[in-house]
């Protein structure tokens, strides 16, 4: 190969891991945020009477959907 090629190559790769750096930087400052925090708590308020089995399934299909 000739040598410009290798140094495109070079830095090619170089500036994906750069790229990659700020994310891995933003994740910690998330990772720092929730443990001194926590998370966000929202308290639902229900009728007993609307828990009815077909509502039940509804929400638990809802919270599978999400993770």
């Amino acid at each position: 190969m000739s040598e410009p090629n290798i140094d495109f190559k070079k830095k090619r790769i170089r500036s994906f891991f750069l790229a990659l750096q700020p994310y891995s930087e933003i994740k910690k400052e998330l990772v720092e945020k929730v443990e001194s925090e926590g998370l966000k708590y929202i308290q639902m308020k229900l009728d007993v009477k609307k828990l009815t089995p077909e509502f039940i399934q509804k929400i638990k299909e809802k919270v599978l959907e999400q993770f």
